[in-house]
C-alpha cells in the first residue's frame, strides 16, 4: 500500500504452495504472476473488515486492544481479517520505529491446541514479560518459537514471524515478548491473548527477505 494507492501480488511462497498442496487462488486474483493495483481496498480484504453498524464494533476494537478512531488498515492487521469458512490471515509488515526499535504486535497462536493454555493465558497480567523459547523438534515449524510463562506454554508466535525473529537473535537483538492485553472467554479464541514483542532494529536487518516472501514478478501492474 502507498498513499495513493494498494497493491497485490503473489509470492513464491503461493507458489510453492499451489504445487505442493493444492493453494487455490484468492478471489479476483486468478493470476499467480500478475501485480494488481487499485484506489480503493480490494473487496476480498474490505468485505473481512468489522461493520462498523454491527452493535459490538466498538468491543471488538477493545479486544484488539484499538482505539474507536482506528482506520481500517490497523484493525485488519491487528485482527487478522479471519473468517470460519476460509484460512486467510492478514499480518502486518514491521517498520523500524521512529526511535529505532523492531515492535510487533499479535495475537499468541496455538491456544486452543495445548493442554491449559487458554486457562493460564486468562491469568496473566498485562506488562508480564513472557519468555521466547525455540522448539525445532516441532513438526509443523522447525523454527517455531513458544511463548512460556515460567514453564507453561501460553501459545506461540506466528510462524509468518518467526524466521524474522531467529535473525533478529542472530544480530544480537534479543526479542522480548510482553502481555499486551488479555481478553477473557467473550472474545474468540484466536483473541484471547494480545502479546507485543520488542527489539533493537539493528543495521543490515530487513523483515520478511526469505524465498517465500519475494514476489514471483515483476509484470506490469493490473488495476482492479
Amino acid at each position: 500500500m502507498t498513499s495513493n494507492e494498494y497493491t497485490f501480488y503473489y509470492t513464491k511462497g503461493a507458489k510453492d504452495a499451489a504445487r505442493d498442496a493444492a493453494f487455490v487462488r484468492l478471489e479476483g486474483f486468478p493470476d499467480l504472476t500478475q501485480i494488481y493495483t487499485s484506489p480503493d481496498l480490494f473487496p476480498l480484504f474490505s468485505n473481512r473488515l468489522i461493520p462498523q453498524t454491527r452493535s459490538d464494533y466498538e468491543q471488538n476494537l477493545r479486544w484488539l486492544g484499538l482505539e474507536p478512531q482506528a482506520g481500517p488498515m490497523a484493525i485488519l492487521l491487528r485482527g487478522g481479517g479471519q473468517r470460519a469458512t476460509d484460512t486467510l490471515q492478514i499480518f502486518p509488515l514491521p517498520e523500524p520505529t521512529s526511535d529505532g526499535k523492531y515492535v510487533l504486535y499479535f495475537f499468541a497462536h496455538g491456544l486452543r491446541h495445548i493442554p491449559g493454555a487458554v486457562e493460564a493465558a486468562s491469568k496473566l497480567s498485562v506488562g508480564a514479560e513472557l519468555r521466547i523459547e525455540s522448539e525445532p523438534s516441532n513438526p509443523a515449524d522447525a523454527l517455531a518459537l513458544k511463548l512460556l510463562d515460567g514453564l507453561v506454554c501460553v501459545g506461540y508466535c506466528p510462524r509468518f514471524f518467526t524466521e524474522d525473529l531467529h535473525k533478529l537473535r542472530e544480530l544480537g537483538a534479543t526479542p522480548r515478548a510482553f502481555v499486551a492485553r488479555v481478553n477473557d472467554e467473550s472474545a474468540p479464541i484466536q483473541w484471547r491473548l494480545l502479546c507485543k514483542v520488542v527489539a533493537e532494529w539493528r543495521s543490515g536487518f530487513q523483515p520478511l527477505t526469505g524465498r517465500q516472501f519475494q514476489p514471483i514478478t515483476s509484470k506490469q501492474p493490473r488495476t482492479a
